[in-house]
Formats: structure tokens, sequence, C-alpha cells
């Protein structure tokens, strides 16, 4: 078994179809932190075939480039199974989430997932009172931690719907190769003027500023509820939708995890990139206002590998993640 050393901040090393090193180059590359299996070794060239990690299931690889190791003989104990870790849609408190993602995380262990982390929204539990976008990720890395175990002893895939998307990128950098692939479910990029399309806003603090009709309009116009909507129009409004707006604002008017066009630029600016592949999954039926999938596209950008989107058909924003 050898350990790939080499490719941090390229996504990885080269990848060729055969020992030659004129043969063709395959399009992904192996991913840094991956394990491997020996099937030849031949003058310094490794065919493989990938055990851990992400690229290529099989193909040569160099053993060093000049003088510098690309990959190692692995000599520690095999690594656990990767975790699965969820990120669950805007509006919803942390049981809510948990329900929402009830038959995704079946599915999840049904396919042979043991290890699965849920992650919370600014202000649950385990997130109160944070600093800033830092502190934040800080927190999620702790709960990983506490309940996964040391980073360096797991790989990681990270899936997340909507609003859960930027802390799932943002967790996804901190983890590095660690992090096989990043899953960004019916969400625009970091980047993108989220609040600026929903709300006519430019900073995520000014929804302080908004009243109730309108933020709930404009709310589902952007990503349509049907549960929701069938009681809109009740004046005054009821209980669990007063309930439910007051979590958005907890959430979309926090300075701790910007959405605007003005603010949200600023967790973006040093190294975007994650060093994992982005498969970005789109809803056919989403709102102009919404996450569309030309608004999906701009993922492109956010990693270093290969970026992938895809778009359900027949689908809608609340429906894609069941």
């Amino acid at each position: 078994i050898w350990e790939v050393v080499g490719g941090v901040g390229k996504g990885g090393i080269v990848v060729r179809e055969g020992k030659d090193l004129k043969s063709a180059e395959l399009p992904e590359r192996l991913s840094t932190g991956a394990l491997v299996k020996q099937l030849a070794l031949d003058n310094g060239r490794l065919n493989f075939e990938r055990c851990t990690g992400s690229g290529p299931r099989q193909g040569w690889v160099s053993l060093k480039l000049k003088e510098a190791d690309l990959l190692v003989k692995f000599t520690k104990p095999l690594p656990k199974p990767p975790v699965l870790v969820c990120f669950y849609s805007g509006g919803c408190t942390s049981s809510q989430g948990r329900r929402m993602l009830a038959p995704f995380v079946s599915k999840a262990k049904e396919a042979g997932f043991v290890d699965i982390v849920i992650m919370d929204h600014i202000e649950e539990e385990d997130f109160q009172n944070l600093k800033d976008w830092d502190d934040y990720v800080d927190r999620m890395v702790a709960k990983l931690e506490l309940e996964a175990g040391p980073l360096q002893e797991r790989y990681y895939f990270l899936a997340a719907h909507s609003h859960g998307c930027v802390p799932a990128w943002g967790l996804a950098r901190r983890l590095a190769y660690r992090c096989l692939k990043l899953y960004p479910i019916g969400r625009r990029p970091p980047n993108g003027a989220l609040v600026d399309d929903v709300w006519d806003i430019d900073r995520s603090t000014k929804l302080a500023d908004l009243d109730n009709d309108f933020v709930l309009q404009r709310m589902l116009e952007a990503w349509p509820n049907p549960d929701l909507q069938q009681v809109q129009d009740t004046n005054p409004m009821c209980d669990p939708i007063l309930k439910i707006l007051k979590v958005v604002r907890r959430q979309y008017s926090s300075h701790v995890y910007p959405a605007g066009s003005q603010d949200a630029p600023g967790i973006c600016s040093v190294d975007p990139q994650v060093e994992a592949p982005i498969l970005a999954i789109a809803a056919e039926f989403e709102a102009p206002r919404g996450e569309t999938p030309e608004k999906m596209k701009g993922w492109e950008a956010f990693t270093k590998r290969s970026c992938e989107v895809v778009t359900l058909d027949g689908l809608a924003h609340m429906e894609i993640i069941k």
C-alpha cells in the first residue's frame, strides 16, 4: 500500500494510462492523501488500484518528481471508513433539520456509511455566540472531531442542502485533501448574491430591517414550500409562520454567515477553492429568484478538481433533498 503525499495545492498528482511517461494523461488527478494498492512497479513507475481518496480507479504514476516524493510506503494501520457530514436547509431548527434529512441518512446507511455527522446552523446548540465566519468553521471542526475522532484519522464526504451548502464549503476548505467530495444541493456558490435576489438587500444584516410580510413573500417566491404557502395569507400571521420567520431571521441576517453581494465576497477572498471534486445538484423547477441550475454552475470556480453540475428533472427546491 502506498500513500500519495505529492500534489498538495494542485488537486493531487498526474495519472497516465500506461507506464510510458508519454502515454495519455487521465483527466482526473489522484488526490493527495489517497491510499493505493500496488499492482506493478517498474523503474519508479507504479501501476496502482485506488483504495481511498478520489481520482482514477487505476493507472500509472511516478513515485518521485525530481527528488521529491509523490508517493511513500504506507506503514500505519489502514484508516477507518469515510465519514458522511450532512447539512440541512435554512429555516429549520436542529430537530426539524434532522427530520428533513432522515430519508437521506437512511439511504446513506443502506449505501454503507457507518459514521454520519449532522451539522447545525448558527445559534443552534454548539453554534451559539459565534464571533465570525472563522469561528463558525472552528466550531464545525470541533464538533466533527468530537463525533468522529481526530481529523487526520478520517476522510469525509460532505453533502448539504440549500442554506447548508456554504458552511459545507467552509468545512471542506478546512479539511483540505481529507474531503473526498463536496455535494452542494440546491444552493448557488458562496459568492452568490443570495439576499440581493431574494430580498433586494446587499448585506445579510439588512434583513433585520424588513417586515415579516415582505420576508415571507419573497422567501416563498425564491424557495416555494407548499406547506407554508397554504397558510401564508392568514391574518394575523399564524404561530407556526412566526416561529419559522424567527429562525429565518436568525440564520439569514447574521454577520457570521454573509450572503449578499457586499458581504459574501469577504469569506471567499483568500483561496476559495476546495481540494475535493464537486458534484453540484440542481432542481429543474427552481424559481427565478432561487437556486437555478444556471446559478449552480458558479461552483465550478470553487474547486481545484473537477466540477459537475447535474439537474434533477421534475423536482422543485424542497423536493430535491428527499
